[in-house]
């Protein structure tokens, strides 16, 4: 298997594979963006063409093609391999994970289960009653094999006597919650008397069922809508509704409109919109938010206008906000959804789309004829939240202004009370933004990258370099690497930097390449040659060790017993004379 790994990476251009995902910028001989895996400002992920890969020195995230196509699309290696094998054109010579796989036995039965449901609905008599309740409501024959939408007729078994016929077993279909089990351990379908919408995940396969009850087996005791539970396929707080067949929409900065239901996208793709999603059975997360943020930066939401649809964009405007999204509303005529306005307006639906308004905006509606200067603080008060959650400047100083003019208050009451507010910004907890600043200009990592870079840097530096003078960890590995090499004599000082990078481990790689290359970034951006650069680097990495060893044995001396004393004040006064040497 390592063979077709290494023909498929040999094949593809990590460059171009890691472009479908998040805007590269070529810089020098690799690439640079804003890392996908955590929240920054200042790019901090390098991919390197020549290598074959890619690092962020902001989480500390690397590899190959492989591991990033792994980490971004949340899946197995096994998935992977035959994703990109196929895109390269590489024959698998194992069949990798085929039926016997529980996981491909998992997608083999969703994939059946959908193909079963529409047979029904497009050319059974089971499902002909509500071929035509669709009919009605404007869905077309087309519209309905696009979207695989089929029928759960209201039987307890059919799906599961279709499936056993197969081959599939009673605690395969529990695992992939086509059935559920009563208390008496009696196995029933999950669906019945509904209309199914397939859920897929990005890459377009079936991991679940969303239900909507047919009208003539309403009752009002059950729910409107029924998902399929979590499964090892579907985790709903990631999945977003027709993102697989969005997605080559939303690039070169296209909005994403985002609506409430399953038969909303429907009829709006159905109108010739075709950037439209919906969450999948759950409040908008974080997490669809960040899928959204891998293919655009904009989201417009078209919720319904009724209370509850309104109280459903304001906690999606915030997790937006708070992911560094601009987000819009789009405003639609009172007591209508996106499926009404796209059926029977599909022309006036792109206007109201072209003219989206902020959130704020459509909120202040109500706010225009309050008059008491008690009742305008308090809507002030609702507001601010949202407000303080826009990361942009610009679009936040336009908000300012919108709610001093609908409220007829000084911009500079707002300012100051948008001061007071604190946002609080759940960002990974293992790296904030102050980081992500500082972590570019880390002088052990430059200083590491020159070193694996530059021959001449190695001769005149190296051996003034000790290990207690770096604090970075993976800069410390790679360090204890080359003093290895150098111990060794392997012609250590006139290494190239391939040469160098064959003795470093596997998992160190990417750090490595990611230090070299951004440290010549540097060198080529500066007015100081390479020597010099490095210089000035392992001067500040000593002067770091220095300062920090003073204020450990500042507190030796000020706690310790006289002899301890004594001893930590001659170590005082030695490593104070080292720093004047270096300052």
């Amino acid at each position: 298997m390592s063979e077709e790994t290494e023909l498929i990476k040999d094949r593809l251009d990590i460059a171009e594979v890691v472009n479908e995902y998040l805007p590269l910028k070529r810089t020098g001989g690799y690439y640079k963006a804003c890392c996908p895996f955590h929240q920054e400002k200042t790019p901090s992920f390098v991919v390197s063409p020549d290598k074959g890969i890619w690092h962020c020195f902001g989480c500390g995230s690397g590899g190959d093609v492989f591991s990033f196509v792994e980490k971004i699309e949340n899946l197995d290696f096994v998935s992977v391999l035959k994703m990109l094998a196929e895109r390269a054109g590489v024959e698998l010579k194992k069949q990798v994970g085929q039926s016997s796989d529980k996981r491909q036995r998992m997608f083999d039965v969703m994939e059946l289960a959908t193909r079963f449901y529409h047979e029904i609905l497009m050319n059974q008599s089971a499902g002909k009653k509500a071929k035509e309740y669709l009919e009605k409501r404007g869905v077309q024959k087309k519209t309905m094999q696009t979207f695989q939408v089929g029928y759960a007729p209201k039987q307890w078994d059919v799906l599961q006597n279709f499936l056993r016929a197969r081959g599939y077993s009673p605690q395969e279909m529990l695992a992939a919650g086509l059935v559920g089990e009563s208390r008496k351990s009696t196995l029933y379908d999950r669906f019945r008397g509904r209309i199914i919408f397939p859920i897929n995940d990005l890459q377009g396969r079936v991991v679940a069922f969303g239900g909507r009850i047919v009208p003539w087996h309403e009752t009002g005791e059950e729910g409107k809508y029924v998902n399929s539970p979590e499964t090892k396929l579907y985790e709903k707080r990631r999945i977003v509704y027709n993102l697989e067949r969005a997605k080559q929409f939303l690039r070169h900065g296209t909005p994403c409109l985002v609506v409430e239901g399953y038969m909303d996208v429907v009829m709006v793709e159905q109108a010739g919109i075709s950037n439209v999603v919906a969450s999948s059975g759950t409040a908008f997360t974080e997490e669809q938010v960040q899928q959204l943020k891998r293919f655009t930066q904009q989201l417009h939401f078209s919720f319904d206008a009724d209370a509850a649809g309104t109280k459903a964009a304001i906690a999606a405007t915030e997790v937006a906000l708070t992911a560094g999204m601009r987000v819009a509303t789009v405003l639609l005529p009172a007591g209508k959804d996106p499926a009404d306005v796209a059926l029977h307006e599909p022309e006036k639906l792109s206007e109201y789309l072209e003219k989206p308004k902020s959130l704020v905006s459509m909120l202040m509606r109500r706010f225009e004829k309050v008059k008491d200067g008690g009742e305008k603080e308090k809507y002030l008060q609702e507001l601010l939240p949202l407000v303080a959650k826009i990361d942009n400047p610009v679009y936040q100083g336009e908000m300012v202004q919108e709610l001093a003019t609908v409220l007829h208050v000084p911009e500079a009451h707002i300012v100051n009370q948008l001061q007071q507010v604190t946002v609080g910004v759940k960002v990974d907890s293992s790296f904030s933004e102050e980081q992500s600043e500082k972590v570019i200009v880390s002088p052990d990592r430059h200083l590491m990258g020159l070193l694996v870079a530059s021959p001449v840097v190695r001769k005149e530096l190296f051996s003034e370099l000790e290990e207690c003078f770096i604090v970075e960890e993976e800069a410390k590995t790679l360090y204890k690497v080359m003093h290895g090499l150098a111990k060794k004599g392997k012609k250590f000082m006139s290494m190239t930097a391939d040469e160098l990078l064959k003795y470093v481990p596997s998992e160190l790689v990417s750090y490595s390449e990611g230090a070299r290359l951004m440290s010549e970034e540097r060198i080529a951006n500066s007015s100081e040659g390479s020597e010099q650069e490095g210089r000035l680097l392992l001067r500040a990495l000593k002067k770091r060790y220095f300062k920090s060893r003073l204020q450990q044995l500042q507190g030796d001396i000020l706690r310790g017993k006289k002899q301890e004393q004594e001893k930590a004040l001659r170590e005082f006064k030695k490593v104070t004379q080292e720093l004047a040497q270096v300052a």
